[in-house]
């Protein structure tokens, strides 16, 4: 049983007494390493770094139960040198939201209190956990059948407009929206941008907002027009630390990307080091400026690709309508030489006729006349031999013969007129009937050309409609094919071999071993199943 120190002080003790000799039991407890997350963390000007520790656990509902909550401080004098330790290995700031282990000695002065003082940060946890989350998230999705769920929706049709996620000043933005500017200028692309977080404690729901919104989006036009607003969603940022990317490795934001319903393609902006973003999304780029280029050369070979459909379309055209008017021509000349003919033929006979009208009545006149001037010599003969008493009879006989010769030649005028018209009359009708004729040839000729000339473009849509259903299904089948050496790779994956009662065995620097001969002697190796590894070492033979 331990006694109690204070007993004995029937007064009381003064606070700062007491504080001391807790104080002094507090030094006695040995240091050591513990794990825990940064709630916050301050950088003072003088060189001391403040840390608030805090431990919890995920309750059933998705919440936190703070567990257990201290201050920790790094004095300048060691501050600079354990920080940069820690950096370094890690590869990424020491900032708030990172889980760590860190070798702490407990202190209490009357003044400042409780706190712990940080003697290291293991680098290497920090780096172990980041991978344990990375493969835990890569786990879930797959047991859920969702890990590839984006990969697998089709490439998009065209690039009309595409929605952009990405910090509002990142590094590689300004890249991506110069030749995004130009795609917009020229009418070919517009582009969308979203503005989130990619790094701190609110990334995971900063950018789950930004999907959440181009979502709405997206099914608010589709309920309106039944199409889909964007064609794509693009997520990039340039630049920064390698560290850094680990912020974009939680499981809400790549489960928005593996089931979001449209392509998904990203740009982080690193070469050599990738993100879970990278593995799900649909296109994966190093750099932003690579994805708005890999935007544009799509467009460029579409829009290629439908000048020479529209090419192949318009010389087929011009074939077809060559052979029509070529079917039709002779047609045609046949009815203008026809109608040609009629109308010839026609002015022959009413030339025809006019000169025989105009010859019947000249011999008439000319037989009247001829008559008349008989009956005139006959009256002057006969007037010499009747008296003189008779000469009045004569001269009334004479007037009555003159009228009687002007009479007939009004009528033989008259009967010139009267036939000269009706032959008239009878050209003009034969003319009018030759003209229906001509027109009812021409209408007929009209008629059979545009009724060749509908055939031909029919036949032509239909032949235009196989012509562009032949690259779909030649595209459909190679997608297939590719689904199917996916799913065969999927299946020939270490994994699976493992599941089907297979081994890894490992040398002591991790290396795969497929020869025996290349194990030594008392050499130890791992061997790897399905449900863990186990150490061995190869005994002489």
């Amino acid at each position: 049983m331990v006694a109690n120190p204070f007993e004995n002080e029937p007064d009381g003790t003064p606070l700062h007494q007491y504080l001391a000799r807790i104080a002094e039991r507090v030094k006695a407890v040995a240091g050591a390493w513990v794990i825990a997350e940064i709630a916050s963390i301050k950088r003072h000007r003088s060189g001391h770094v403040f840390i608030d520790l805090a431990e919890s656990k995920e309750r059933a509902d998705g919440t936190a139960s703070k567990l257990a909550e201290v201050q920790a401080r790094l004095w300048k004098g060691n501050a600079s040198k354990v920080v940069g330790k820690f950096e370094r290995g890690c590869g990424r700031t020491l900032e708030e939201g990172m889980r760590v282990r860190l070798h702490v000695r407990p202190d209490l002065t009357p003044l400042h209190g409780f706190s712990l003082i940080i003697e290291d940060i293991d680098p290497a946890f920090t780096l172990g956990s980041a991978e344990a989350n990375v493969a835990a998230i890569r786990d879930k999705l797959k047991a859920a059948g969702e890990f590839t769920l984006n990969r697998e929706r089709p490439e998009p049709a065209d690039f009309t407009r595409v929605a952009v996620i990405s910090p509002a000043e990142a590094a590689g933005l300004a890249d991506f929206r110069a030749l995004a500017g130009r795609l917009a200028g020229a009418g070919l692309c517009e582009f969308d941008y979203h503005a989130a977080l990619f790094q701190g404690r609110e990334t995971e729901a900063s950018i789950v907002e930004a999907f959440r919104r181009i979502h709405a989006d997206n099914e608010d036009c589709l309920a309106t027009t039944g199409y889909d607003r964007y064609d794509a969603v693009a997520i990039i940022r340039g630049g920064g630390a390698r560290g850094d990317l680990d912020w974009l490795n939680t499981y809400r934001v790549v489960r928005w990307a593996a089931r979001f319903p449209l392509p998904v393609w990203v740009g982080i902006g690193h070469q050599t080091d990738s993100v879970l973003l990278d593995e799900v999304a649909h296109q994966a780029f190093d750099t932003p400026s690579k994805v708005i280029h890999g935007i544009a050369d799509r467009i460029v070979a579409r829009a290629r690709r439908a000048q020479q459909s529209i090419d192949a379309v318009a010389r087929q055209v011009q074939l077809r309508t060559r052979g029509a008017l070529a079917r039709v021509e002779p047609q045609w000349v046949g009815a203008e030489r026809g109608a040609r003919h009629v109308v010839e033929r026609a002015a022959s006979s009413t030339h025809r006729a006019s000169d025989a009208i105009h010859s019947s009545a000249r011999a008439r006149v000319i037989e009247s006349g001829m008559q008349v001037e008989r009956q005139f010599g006959e009256l002057e003969l006969r007037a010499r031999q009747i008296p003189q008493t008779a000469r009045g009879a004569i001269a009334r006989e004479s007037n009555a013969l003159q009228r009687l010769a002007n009479q007939r030649v009004a009528d033989a005028r008259r009967a010139f007129v009267g036939q000269g018209q009706l032959l008239a009359g009878s050209a003009s009708a034969a003319l009018g009937r030759l003209s229906l004729e001509v027109d009812a040839c021409a209408h007929e000729v009209s008629r059979a050309a545009s009724e060749k000339l509908a055939q031909a473009a029919e036949s032509l849509g239909r032949e235009s409609a196989q012509l562009d259903q032949v690259p779909r299904t030649r595209v459909a089948a190679l997608q297939e094919a590719v689904d199917l050496w996916i799913r065969q790779i999927v299946l020939l994956g270490p994994e699976k071999t493992l599941g089907r009662g297979f081994a890894i065995v490992r040398d002591e620097s991790g290396k795969p071993i497929v020869r025996g001969n290349a194990i030594a002697p008392g050499g130890r190796l791992s061997l790897e199943f399905q449900d863990g590894k186990i150490n061995a070492r190869r005994e002489n033979p």
